[in-house]
């Protein structure tokens, strides 16, 4: 997996110590190894991989962060996170419904998708480039 590489401002390393899962463009000193928005990137600051997210350079929320380590991010990973998600809902529901929301964005870690379970169908939505 190809991954760019985003160097944030030193100044500005507040983007990763307070734990927001966006980055926005003026926090980014440089960007390299690129190819396209919704490209998996890392983040580094001060010579550290600080955080793995994704890239749309088209927009003021430059980066979104999935994980505040070097992470690989593939099937595995968001197979595990959905897993997370759907135990955590299920339990807290109790087998008292079969319809909920199964990923919530930031919330559940994944920023711009939202997945809505209705008994056995999913629905998907989109809102970013990396999520596309």
């Amino acid at each position: 997996m190809h991954y760019a590489q985003v160097y944030l401002k030193k100044q500005r390393k507040e983007a990763v110590e307070e734990r927001s899962p966006w980055i926005f463009s003026g926090a980014i000193e440089r960007v390299t190894e690129f190819d396209h928005d919704g490209q998996l990137c890392r983040v580094s600051l001060d010579g550290e991989t600080v955080a793995t997210g994704y890239i749309n350079t088209q927009t003021n929320i430059a980066v979104r962060i999935l994980d505040f380590a070097e992470t690989g991010i593939d099937q595995a990973y968001i197979r595990r996170r959905f897993e997370e998600s759907r135990v955590m809902k299920e339990s807290l529901l109790q087998g008292r419904t079969d319809a909920y929301r199964l990923i919530h964005a930031e919330g559940d870690r994944f920023p711009g998708l939202v997945v809505d379970k209705y008994g056995d169908v999913l629905v998907m939505q989109s809102s970013t480039a990396g999520v596309d």
